[in-house]
């Protein structure tokens, strides 16, 4: 069983929307504006902004979480545009213009290194209509490499019995993501994926050169970029 296919039983779980990341993105997208979420996983964020009148597609590597969100969508009363792919195809597929396109909950660290980000910054660029905007958050990989992090904080949730441990292995700049997830009935399972931990320096210059201005924060309340903020969280607009 891949990866995500071991964690979208308990997405939902684990992984809740929140307001700050909503608010992040409605703010910055014009009223009923077309976005398109990469990496929508259940659709966290996907169903919340259809639900609040936003034309919506979201793709996700994994089926089964596409699955998911689309019976949820189903259950919520709106429509959304979901569709299995990888993002590295981002340039194959996408032939249509939005006014935002999303890619946050650390999905970018999934590309395969620089020469796959400038690739992705160029189609992401191409998607947009002018002044469209890219709102990317990824792990704050800059204090993880400064600081020598190698655990995340576990996300237990005991009032589902579940608990997911995240570890991080170092290999340069890739990194093996280790998942053990703790589940109701006492077992566990432990899974892991590769990412590629780009810094803040390596995507606003990936975005620059694809003819983004960039506006970069420490998360999604508009705390200032740096090294110790938790995450990277970057406003690029097309120019």
């Amino acid at each position: 069983m891949g990866f995500y296919d071991q964690l979208s039983t308990y997405y939902d779980v684990l992984f809740r929307p929140g307001e700050a990341q909503l608010n992040f993105i409605s703010s910055r997208t014009k009223r009923r504006g077309r976005v398109l979420d990469i990496g929508c996983g259940t659709g966290t964020y996907a169903i919340p902004l259809a639900v609040a009148g936003f034309d919506v597609s979201a793709f996700d590597f994994d089926q089964v979480m596409v699955d998911r969100m689309e019976r949820k969508a189903l259950a919520a009363g709106v429509l959304v545009n979901g569709f299995q792919m990888d993002m590295n195809l981002l340039h194959k597929v996408i032939e249509e213009s939005f006014d935002t396109i999303v890619c946050i909950g650390n999905t970018l660290a999934h590309l395969r290194g620089l020469e796959a980000m400038d690739k992705f910054m160029a189609s992401a660029n191409g998607k947009l209509k002018p002044g469209g905007k890219l709102l990317v958050q990824t792990v704050n990989y800059d204090r993880i490499y400064a600081d020598d992090v190698s655990r995340l904080p576990t996300l237990d949730r005991p009032e589902a019995g579940v608990k997911f441990e995240r570890l991080y292995q170092r290999q340069g700049a890739h990194i093996d993501f280790i998942g053990t997830l703790h589940l109701p009935d006492g077992t566990s399972s432990t899974s892991s994926v590769k990412l590629y931990g780009f810094t803040h320096d390596q995507i606003t210059t990936a975005m620059e050169k694809a003819g983004f201005t960039t506006r970069s924060y420490g998360n999604f309340s508009d705390l200032a970029h740096s090294l110790s903020a938790p995450a990277i969280v970057i406003e690029a607009t097309r120019k």
